[in-house]
């Protein structure tokens, strides 16, 4: 069956526009950076619009989502409803929970997540990629962010001050810290592409630890 476009509001319950805008400017990026055949982990993956446009663009794709237990029966509706060659079962997956045991992978992916966990749960995700990728393997996250000497564009800001109010353990992550957990897990930030909408996408790479450590 051939699935529908993640763009077409029609059939998606829920439907996010802000997946459907971005998801053509993301995956020009990403897309181009993936291996024939590669397995790709996506964290959060919401409505699963994502999981259906790349693999709907890229056939090769083995697109694995995942959704918080609580989150993961409305993922797996939408899915079903757009059955998409490449997407395989949502599984359910909180990063303060690691897998027991990690399907093999070539990337992990996440959008517009690191804002909304809480920083616990950005910790573990960041400790988590020692586990789950291969040294040169990468992880690409999308959002907006905080840059050292930077001020915050005022859409951003005010986007940063909404979710405080609402939850003082969300808003926009500090690259700097991002980095510090990154390091602990061998992972160095490669590239920072900006993206429309204030938005960037993050491509971090995990390294091989060397061999004089301690």
């Amino acid at each position: 069956m051939i699935a529908m476009d993640a763009t077409d509001p029609n059939g998606w319950h829920p439907f996010s526009p802000s997946a459907a805008q971005n998801a053509g400017p993301i995956f020009d990026q990403l897309l181009p950076r993936l291996a024939p055949g590669s397995r790709v982990f996506e964290i959060g993956s919401g409505t699963g619009q994502h999981a259906v446009h790349a693999c709907t663009r890229r056939a090769d794709l083995v697109w694995q989502p995942s959704e918080r237990p609580e989150a993961l029966s409305a993922l797996r509706d939408n899915l079903e409803r757009h059955p998409t060659p490449g997407v395989q079962p949502a599984i359910a997956y909180d990063t303060r929970t690691p897998l027991a045991a990690w399907p093999p992978l070539d990337a992990v992916y996440t959008t517009n997540t690191l804002h909304i966990m809480p920083p616990a749960a950005v910790a573990a995700l960041f400790a988590s990629l020692t586990d789950m990728l291969q040294p040169e393997q990468a992880f690409y996250s999308y959002g907006p962010f905080r840059f050292p000497a930077q001020p915050l564009v005022a859409s951003n800001e005010a986007f940063d001050a909404s979710l405080r109010r609402d939850n003082p353990d969300q808003g926009l992550r500090s690259i700097d810290w991002l980095t510090a957990l990154a390091a602990d897990a061998c992972v160095v930030l490669e590239e920072a592409l900006e993206l429309p909408s204030n938005n960037h996408l993050l491509i971090w790479r995990r390294f091989a630890p060397s061999s004089n450590s301690i």
